[in-house]
């Protein structure tokens, strides 16, 4: 179709646009306007088209690129809206923009063309891809450089698309070659996004790329010896893809190929170059079927990495720029990494249950999901995936795998470096004892004497940076430390709690995420230091800023969880309390900093017990406003999304849990405090079990479980509808925070069976039908364990409504059962089971060897159940024809053991 724009109306708009770039904030935002208001011009996209692609001198470039890129936004958004007229002209003119001379204008141009594709499709615009390959392989190099832009974009984002036949015809199957082509383009750009547009279709084992394999290794090949940086990016960014796909073509090459990416790592002009590089070194160091093949290469490997482990020196120039002595700077709303509540623990019917915080980085130096670099880019590349993170990551895991190899060869090269001059190689070293620190930990005891004492010096080094990877490389020991003697111990401690106050703000993070693994590992050990421990962690709380208070109190909650009952005594309280009820008063209730001082909260209110009391009354109303502040706000939201936002659910996940830290804390007292306080807490928590949100659910059925155990009177007026939702509850799918929701409500049930007994009659067959139906589940889930422990324990008193089903459930259930550790949920579940196989003891005899091994397995039964057990064991071996033959015989020598000795079986 044709176009004439009116001359004033395309004046206007280029005015418009020329206003959009000025410096002046008042002259652009009133562009921004105008802008807006052009959306409502009916042939506004014609103008934008007709703009970019008319030729203009080089000033007209930016002005052009304005209008591209509100181009490619229209057609992103509005699509579906756009005229056929429109489209058509998009189509019929977009590529003139493609022969422009300025790059600027032929990259906006591609990025127009290729969203045209995403949103129409192979098929909705077909001639767009014949064109392009027209392009690229004609002779016009502005064209031929355009137009691979555009395909490299087309591949990437659509590779899956152009993987298919239309009309009888496969795009891949003329593409491939032709990039194949293309990687001897006389034009650098040309060859770089050939490589690039191949790369896209390796791990999608696309067959149109897999039967030119062969030539595309020789056109990598030929390309290693290129001197564009771009292209050896790409190169290497092909051989990591390779690696993963078709090992078995790089390994006769492989010699060749490491030696090449050793030599991009060490390319100073190019970090992205030398970091791509490096993600294959990472790759092979997790490539187990070739391990044979990359062992003798270790020995260049592994200085290369310990190389580029040393900060760079763009790193060392935004080093220079930072505030070693920063505590008193305060922290930027985008220095603060968003932090989601943890749901409440599953309960796990092995009994553990995790007691990290949401910040606790348990010692992982090497990820990638890090703190958003700073506003004025202070910090830039120090927090993002790097090559000096990917260089570490890479050493952790050949330490795992060759941690023999690796510590020979990498020992020569630490024991000259530990001791620099210059700090940064010191610190680089110190960075790589803590990588190697889990895989070679064998071959590195012996050094640990030697070792840690100078680590615990480094701890005081001149250098921020030093400090700060020392505390994290000294908590990679805190096993063998806790093991040692008393002195050595000593000093760690201080060393982390001295860090811990430093005044620099990221040793502070380092020495309380340190302290927190210390504290892990310590468990009691600590108890006799607590008096210290709690007068440093007083201090932090009256120095931290926000960034820093979150991994203070995943450091308290870490303390409070492995010390628990050593807490609690008054003078710890008065210690420990008075800055967290402050953190408390000090933020409103729709602040997220609430998040982890409330999680925090939840942890220390189960140690203390009765001598949280005294703040207990106020703590939790303050839940129960949160949670009805928020449960009224999403109901809000349902009824009118247009003036009402939907609330944060983790204020809703984290009020459940603190709640529940106070039940277990105050365990039957508790019972008081629900019932004085209005509104009901009852009711709300059948609203947060019918929560969209799974993690909500699941906090809310783990405060259920632990009312169960605790103050189950509390929960009887309406136990009925409790009841009712949980049953309903209990399917599995497929969603993890959905499997978690279901294992918390299948415990729970299995607490208020306990306590019920038959009240549960009722509720039985359909409670039943869902126990059996997640017991049978396809996948291994803690789920099964709770259906079992569920099962037994309603067993106890109703035996009678899984008795008939016995023969089809028993087998799962005894697996299920046998490696749990022994608890009173276990002993419960047992009592139960013995309870139902009484009732029909011939639905056991296609399970017979698995429940008497699981009985076998057993470690310490009570009394009581040894006793059942023998009756049992003793029922079946009068009633067995070939007791030995059938069932003993087919069972671990150490189980008939311990049943011939327990049992006389």
């Amino acid at each position: 179709m044709t176009f004439i724009p009116e001359p004033q109306l395309l004046t206007e708009l280029r005015e418009v646009f020329i206003q959009s770039l000025s410096p002046n904030n008042a002259v652009r935002s009133q562009a921004t306007k105008a802008l807006e208001a052009a959306k409502q011009q009916r042939d506004l996209d014609n103008y934008l088209v007709y703009l970019l692609v008319t030729p203009g001198d080089d000033a007209e470039a930016q002005i052009r690129a304005s209008a591209g890129l509100m181009l490619k936004n229209n057609v992103r958004n509005n699509y579906a809206q756009l005229s056929e007229l429109t489209t058509g002209y998009i189509k019929s003119q977009i590529f003139q923009g493609l022969f422009d001379s300025t790059a600027l204008v032929r990259n906006i141009t591609g990025n127009v063309i290729t969203t045209m594709v995403a949103k129409a499709g192979i098929t909705g615009w077909p001639e767009a891809i014949s064109q392009l390959m027209a392009l690229a392989e004609g002779d016009n190099p502005s064209a031929q450089q355009g137009a691979m832009s555009a395909l490299a974009k087309v591949c990437e984002d659509s590779a899956a698309q152009l993987d298919r036949d239309y009309n009888g015809e496969r795009p891949l199957n003329y593409m491939i070659p032709k990039f194949l082509e293309f990687t001897q383009s006389p034009l650098a750009t040309v060859r770089s996004q050939a490589v690039f547009c191949l790369t896209q279709f390796i791990l999608l084992k696309t067959q149109a790329l897999l039967i030119h394999i062969d030539a595309f290794l020789n056109a990598l090949f030929a390309l290693a010896a290129d001197s564009d940086p771009e292209i050896k990016l790409n190169v290497c960014t092909a051989f990591v893809n390779l690696l993963e796909v078709r090992p078995d073509k790089l390994t006769p090459h492989l010699d060749g190929v490491i030696n090449y990416c050793l030599h991009c790592m060490k390319d100073d002009s190019s970090e992205q170059l030398a970091l791509e590089a490096c993600e294959f070194i990472l790759a092979l160091s997790e490539a187990d079927d070739i391990r044979d093949l990359v062992r003798p290469h270790l020995k260049v490997i592994i200085p290369t990495i310990l190389s580029t482990m040393v900060y760079s020196e763009t790193d060392l120039y935004v080093l220079d720029l930072i505030d070693e002595d920063d505590e008193d700077v305060a922290d930027k709303a985008e220095d603060i990494k968003p932090v989601n509540a943890k749901s409440k623990n599953n309960h796990l019917a092995s009994g553990s249950q995790s007691s990290k915080g949401p910040n606790h980085n348990d010692g992982d130096q090497f990820s990638d999901e890090e703190e958003e670099e700073d506003e004025d880019g202070l910090e830039m590349g120090l927090e993002d995936w790097n090559l000096r993170k990917c260089s570490a990551a890479s050493l952790d895991v050949f330490s795992s795998s060759f941690p023999e190899d690796v510590f020979q060869n990498a020992l020569p090269y630490l024991q000259e470096h530990i001791e620099s001059p210059e700090w940064p190689n010191r610190e680089a070293a110190i960075l790589a004892f803590g990588a190697i620190a889990e895989g070679c930990a064998e071959v590195f005891t012996p050094h640990l004497p030697q070792l840690v004492p100078f680590l615990i010096q480094r701890l005081s080094d001149k250098y921020a940076p030093v400090r700060q990877i020392t505390c994290w490389t000294l908590s990679r020991f805190a096993s063998w430390i806790c093991e040692q003697d008393k002195a050595i111990f000593e000093h760690v401690l201080e060393g982390f709690l001295k860090c811990a106050l430093d005044k620099n703000k990221k040793v502070q993070e380092s020495g309380c995420s340190a302290f927190a693994t210390f504290t892990e590992n310590a468990g009691e050990l600590l108890a006799p230091y607590l008096l210290v421990v709690l007068q440093h962690i007083n201090m932090c709380f009256k120095k931290y800023q926000t960034k820093n208070l979150i991994y203070l109190y995943d450091a308290v909650q870490t303390l409070v969880d492995n010390v628990g009952p050593a807490l609690a005594t008054q003078q710890y309280v008065e210690l420990l309390l008075p800055p967290l009820v402050e953190k408390w008063s000090q933020l409103s209730d729709e602040d997220t900093d609430l998040w982890p001082l409330l999680e925090c909260l939840s942890s220390v209110t189960v140690a203390l017990g009765d001598l949280f009391i005294p703040y207990a009354q106020p703590v939790y109303e303050r839940c129960i406003k949160i949670l009805q502040y928020n449960i009224i706000q999403d109901q809000n939201c349902q009824m009118d999304s247009l003036n009402y936002d939907p609330p944060e659910k983790d204020f809703m996940i984290t009020a459940l849990d603190l709640i529940d830290g106070l039940v277990q804390g105050l365990q039957e007292k508790s019972g008081e405090l629900i019932q004085a306080t209005q509104p009901n807490l009852v009711d709300i928590m059948m609203v947060c079990f019918k929560d969209p949100v799974y993690e909500v659910q699941q906090s809310a059925f783990a405060l259920l479980g632990d009312m169960a155990i605790h103050t189950v009177d509390t929960l009887r007026p309406q136990m009925s509808e409790i009841l009712n939702v949980s049953i309903a509850t209990m399917v599995m799918e497929d969603d993890e925070s959905s499997s978690a929701a279901v294992n918390n409500v299948t415990w729970a049930m299995g607490e208020l069976a306990l306590r019920l007994g038959r009240e549960l009659e009722p509720y039985g067959p359909h409670l039943a039908q869902r126990l059996l139906q997640l017991l049978n589940y396809k996948t291994r889930s803690p789920v099964l364990e709770n259906a079992a422990i569920a099962i037994g324990r309603i067993g106890i008193t109703i035996p009678e409504l899984f008795a008939p089903y016995l023969e089809h459930f028993a087998a799962n259930w005894c697996l299920n059962m046998t490696n749990i550790i022994d608890t009173n949920e276990k002993e419960t579940a047992f009592q139960g089971m013995c309870n139902i196989v009484a009732q029909n003891s011939a639905g056991l005899e296609s399970s017979l060897v698995l429940f008497v091994d699981a009985i076998g397995r057993y470690t310490q039964p009570s009394d009581s159940l040894t006793e059942i057990f023998k009756t049992v064991l003793h029922g079946y071996k009068a009633v067995v024809p070939d007791w030995n033959g059938q069932v003993m015989n087919k069972l671990d020598q150490e189980v008939r053991v311990v049943l011939a000795h327990h049992y006389g079986v």
